[in-house]
């Protein structure tokens, strides 16, 4: 700094007075840290004169500038506005030694004094780079989850560290959502503690050595774990189809995950249990957990009871039988009041609790003519788990055989016999009388059994004797003894002819106590024979006949005219 004499004269006065002829630092070497705003350099190096205003001669005070030509830009030399001299922005400069940028920037200070003259000098300028603090990212926290220790980027020694937002707290109070370790100068949050579903902002401040200061920000959302409920599972049987565990429990959340303890391979694949691969009685604990879209993690866990079914077996006293066969018995274990019988399944009983049936299916109608299968269930009253075992009969239909007779009985004519047949394979005729068989082609009868038939011819004695009987047999099928039928046959005497070509009506046919014969004045004899030949009535021209003394069955009538004779099977009721 130098100093002159000046000599005013003024209105005849003389004044002498020194005159500032350099600026003054108190530094050469400022340092400024990196900023975006306008900095005013004086106040780093303590320029002086730095006084601004207007005189006699216009504008006073100073402004900076730089010779390099691309930063000439960087400073604000508006000798216009007095509020912006003297500034400039030190992140246009750029910091030094980065970049290509020199080790400081020389910026030259002008001054204007008050009398019109410009002092000039120049500092070595420094811009230096602030510090690089990191405290983390966004990030969403579960209320649930451990205590975060933060040891913010870098941890300077003996810089300036503290946190910002929230506070750091000079106490460290019980349960405060961050608290401070002097010592190992780290802070450590505590989400359990903070408030839940709810938007934490940490802001990081650090001053380096430099004293340059930087801040970083970080939002801890802070989210509640999910309500996770397992539901019930109650208890099961070991014999069950697989199951979906979500669909059984009704547990909720759904799309969580299920584990098992002991472990089971499927139920962590795809939450599937499948009962029968367990193989005792035996109580599982599950575990369901849910995440939420901010992947918060809950859990819950419910028991399942898992029982063997019981071991069951069934025996029966027969296993191949006739239908006309005695009971059969059937016998199951374990044999207690849980205990359940069935036939086709058909329970046995009122509360399907007989052990026993019929084999003939007019007494049981559940009985089929082949194979019958009997089937036991016993339920375990302590789990509920039934079990159940199944044994085979074979029940055969007994042979059934019944002979039909032709509706003609002249002597001397052959006439048509037919046998209808039930599970049997043969028919084996004969005959009490001197008569001959000759056979025909088997007939189809009805839908159950087919028939065979015959044509028999009466002999002379089967003639005198008004009747002949014949017999039919089956064979046995085995299990069922062999059927027989027997019909006795009454014949008429060659030349006795069918009534209906008489002229004569005879009704009611079934009849009931009376038979009435219409003959048109003609004059008749009849006769009422039955199946043996033997003289029942007989009488002459006898419009109403009582027959209230016959048997029920069937007669035959002849009655004798003067055209020949006639005859027709009646029916008595």
């Amino acid at each position: 700094m130098r100093f002159g004499l000046i000599s005013l004269l003024f209105i005849g006065i003389q004044f002498t007075a020194w005159s500032q002829t350099s600026v003054y630092f108190s530094t050469l070497n400022p340092k400024v840290c990196t900023t975006t705003d306008t900095v005013d350099i004086s106040w780093f190096c303590g320029a002086t004169p730095n006084s601004k205003g207007y005189g006699q001669n216009g504008f006073y005070g100073g402004w900076w500038s730089t010779t390099v030509a691309s930063k000439k830009h960087c400073f604000i030399q508006d000798t216009t506005a007095n509020s912006s001299f003297g500034y400039v922005v030190p992140s246009c400069l750029g910091v030094n030694g980065q970049n290509g940028n020199p080790a400081s920037w020389k910026i030259t200070y002008h001054y204007r004094t008050v009398n019109g003259d410009t002092l000039r000098d120049s500092v070595n300028l420094t811009v230096a780079a602030l510090p690089q603090v990191l405290i983390g990212s966004d990030t969403f926290v579960c209320n649930n989850a451990d205590s975060i220790q933060f040891q913010p980027y870098p941890n300077f020694a003996n810089a300036n560290l503290n946190w910002v937002s929230p506070p750091s707290p000079l106490v460290n109070h019980t349960n405060s959502p961050l608290l401070y370790n002097s010592v190992t100068r780290k802070h450590t949050f505590y989400p359990k503690r903070a408030t839940q579903d709810s938007t934490y902002m940490l802001v990081y401040k650090a001053t380096d050595n430099m004293g340059c200061e930087n801040t970083d920000t970080a939002y801890y959302h802070i989210k509640p774990l999910p309500v996770v409920n397992a539901g019930v599972l109650g208890a099961v049987c070991n014999d069950e189809q697989p199951f979906s565990l979500s669909d059984k429990s009704g547990a909720s959340p759904t799309g969580g995950s299920w584990m098992s303890e002991p472990f089971i391979s499927s139920v962590s694949q795809f939450g599937i249990l499948s009962p029968k691969d367990i193989n005792k009685d035996t109580v599982i604990l599950f575990h369901y957990t849910y995440t939420n879209l901010w992947g918060c993690s809950a859990t819950d866990t419910v028991l399942l009871k898992v029982s063997k079914v019981p071991l069951v077996t069934l025996t029966v006293s027969k296993t191949q039988v006739c239908e006309s066969d005695s009971i059969i018995f059937l016998y199951g274990q374990p044999h207690s009041s849980g205990g359940l019988y069935y036939l086709n399944s058909t329970g046995l009983g009122v509360h399907y609790t007989y052990n026993y049936f019929i084999p003939n299916k007019k007494i049981s109608p559940a009985v089929v003519i082949g194979v019958n299968k009997a089937l036991y269930v016993y339920k375990n009253p302590a789990t509920g788990c039934r079990g159940m075992d199944s044994a085979s009969i074979i029940i055969d239909g007994k042979p059934d055989v019944e002979i039909i007779a032709s509706e003609r009985y002249e002597g001397g004519l052959p006439f048509l016999l037919k046998a209808t047949k039930k599970y049997t394979t043969a028919l084996y005729w004969s005959r009490w009388g001197d008569g001959q068989f000759s056979f025909g082609s088997p007939t189809q009868v009805d839908s159950v059994a087919t028939s065979d038939s015959a044509l028999y011819v009466a002999g002379n004695d089967d003639v005198n004797n008004r009747t002949f009987t014949v017999l039919l047999r089956s064979a046995n099928n085995g299990l069922c003894p062999a059927d027989a039928d027997t019909l006795v046959v009454g014949v008429w005497p060659t030349g006795v002819k069918n009534l209906l070509q008489s002229g004569l009506r005879i009704y009611p046919i079934p009849a009931y106590k009376w038979l009435y014969i219409e003959h048109n004045g003609q004059k008749y004899q009849y006769t009422i024979h039955n199946q043996l030949g033997q003289v029942c009535l007989k009488g002459e021209q006898e419009e109403k006949i009582d027959i209230g003394a016959l048997k029920r069955g069937v007669y035959f009538l002849t009655i004798q005219t003067q055209d020949g004779n006639f005859g027709q099977r009646i029916l008595v009721q």
